[in-house]
């Protein structure tokens, strides 16, 4: 079986890091295509060790249906004892091909029960061609990027509002840096009228926060 080459395997990884334990997740990038990956099964047995299987999908509606253009599923087996740069102990194997304009669809690899049990060997060579192919054009266009960027947390409490700040809702937007991150919650404020508790960690309870208020310059640093 033939694996995806060492800069495919870097954007794969990449884009599966971002999903953090989730089973599915979708990258928004403009015009293109959304990107939508998923999780579809865990411990499958490969000749390199256990593995999971993902499916990688840009898709649009026509009169209802979906369209793959395309869809590629993976086998993902990461043997690395940490998160280092042997890649050597990273195998990811293009196993499924799906294109709907032209009705095609191709299995290269069985999987029953969690095994792996027929392989037709020059198909799955050629998945991981056109796997390679997609994962850079991925990155020409933008989807790293995307989930480059820096994520921040946003709570907004009117004047009315008596609530504790762990008490209110939290609106998640990604930003380029910290400045531009600062200029949309300001315009929250002015928005709203009210306060913006900032922060840009995952658990926004207990980040440290910059909070900004409708008078536009005045930004106060600080936790609760």
């Amino acid at each position: 079986m033939e694996s995806l080459n060492l800069k495919s395997k870097i954007i794969f990884c990449k884009i599966i890091d971002e999903m953090n334990g989730r089973q599915h997740f979708t990258i928004e990038n403009g015009d293109n295509l959304p990107l939508t990956v998923e999780l579809l099964d865990e411990g499958i047995i490969t000749e390199y060790g256990k593995g999971n299987t993902y499916t990688f999908c840009q898709y649009y509606s026509r009169n209802g249906d979906l369209m793959q253009s395309p869809e590629i599923c993976f086998i993902y087996i990461d043997n690395r004892s940490d998160k280092s740069k042997d890649w050597d102990q990273v195998f990811i194997l293009p196993y499924m091909y799906q294109y709907a304009e032209i009705c095609m669809y191709e299995l290269s690899i069985i999987i029953v029960n969690c095994r792996i049990q027929l392989i037709h060997g020059e198909l799955q060579k050629k998945h991981t061609r056109l796997a390679n192919v997609w994962l850079s054009e991925l990155e020409t266009l933008g989807f790293l990027n995307v989930i480059n960027k820096e994520k921040y947390n946003y709570q907004i409490r009117l004047k009315s509002d008596k609530r504790d700040w762990a008490d209110i809702e939290v609106l998640k937007r990604s930003a380029t840096d910290r400045f531009d991150a600062i200029q949309y919650g300001k315009r929250l404020a002015r928005v709203f009228n009210a306060e913006i508790r900032m922060t840009d960690g995952p658990d926004h309870k207990k980040s440290s926060a910059t909070y900004l208020r409708d008078e536009f310059d005045n930004i106060n640093q600080g936790g609760y």
